[in-house]
């Protein structure tokens, strides 16, 4: 009896099994590549919106306390001397403008000039706020007030609550601090009654400095006072600021709180307003790939398509975000 004859695969059957196989195992692959290229590339703008979102939150509240007394709607003027007070400047202390300058990193050298242009922010504050005690009467004659933040031991203060409109007066009154640092002694005491809230401030110049510099690693960063430091600078405050624009809104002789023109310079009139555009970049390469073939208008001025710059560009995204900001106090 012949035995039954064994059943298998032929050669051909195998071959087109694997090449079915092969087939359809690319196609994973490649939806696996596609899904991991998405997932960077959203996980590197979802960054790159946090960092814009910090810096604008942060510079709109800088920007708008520029040049606070304490009250609204009173303009930055001195009390002391009663002459007005920019709190914003276009010049660092050499005298050099801060404005369309070459970036540089953080050892002070200057980067590639494919990379545009970009201003500085310098912003001064006059005072700072004492913290008294809030629970007992400011009546004219008062003379021994709790406090516990003075930062010397004697000089001028600035009082006033804020009453009056536009006739707000800022009183100042020498002082002296007790040796246990608690205790305020103004001489003579309080010229009026005050009503709460009642500020006190001392006289105290404030700058605060923000400037885009380039990394060692190839990335850009925005340093908070930096022109105030020493290179190599320190952390920077937040990565992936490319670039940054700045224009003053300048109220014109009509003196209606509105922006007549926008300037780089905060002169010619009283700044009312500020405009700040960023160019923001991921700031890590994660290999997104070459750099879209877009042109980013920073300033009427300034444009910027990273495609011109592909070799340093390539692996990053950029977006460009642009606010306009109130100055609080820029009425006088």
């Amino acid at each position: 009896m012949t035995p039954k004859q064994k059943q298998g695969f032929s050669l051909v059957e195998l071959m087109v099994a694997l090449l079915i196989s092969s087939i359809l195992m690319g196609g994973v692959v490649m939806m696996m590549d596609i899904s991991k290229r998405t997932y960077t590339l959203q996980t590197a703008l979802a960054e790159l919106q946090d960092n814009a979102r910090f810096v604008i939150d942060e510079l709109t509240r800088e920007l708008r306390m520029a040049g606070h007394f304490g009250c609204s709607g009173v303009g930055p003027i001195d009390p002391l001397t009663g002459t007005n007070l920019i709190p914003f400047k276009a010049e660092d202390a050499a005298g050099k403008s801060v404005n369309d300058q070459r970036i540089k990193d953080t050892k002070n050298q200057l980067v590639d000039s494919s990379f545009p242009d970009s201003d500085t922010l310098i912003m001064s504050s006059f005072t700072r706020q004492l913290d008294v005690a809030d629970d007992i009467s400011f009546n004219r004659g008062v003379s021994t007030i709790p406090c516990d933040c003075v930062p010397k031991s004697s000089g001028e203060i600035i009082v006033t609550d804020c009453r009056g409109g536009e006739n707000i007066s800022f009183l100042t009154y020498p002082f002296t601090l007790a040796p246990s640092g608690n205790i305020l002694t103004l001489s003579p005491g309080l010229r009026r009654n005050y009503q709460p809230p009642v500020y006190f401030f001392i006289r105290e110049d404030l700058e605060t400095t923000y400037e885009v510099r380039s990394l060692a690693e190839g990335g850009f960063a925005l340093f908070k006072n930096g022109a105030q430091q020493v290179p190599p600078y320190s952390e920077p405050f937040i990565e992936g600021v490319q670039n940054m624009q700045i224009r003053y809104g300048i109220d014109g002789a009509d003196d209606d709180n509105a922006p007549e023109r926008y300037t780089t310079e905060p002169t010619g009139g009283i700044v009312v307003s500020v405009r700040l555009t960023l160019l923001m970049r991921t700031a890590q390469k994660r290999g997104i790939g070459k750099p879209r073939d877009k042109t980013y208008l920073l300033d009427p001025d300034v444009s910027y398509n990273p495609r011109d710059n592909n070799k340093r560009e390539e692996g990053y995204r950029h977006r460009l975000f642009t606010t306009t900001v109130n100055v609080r106090n820029s009425m006088l």
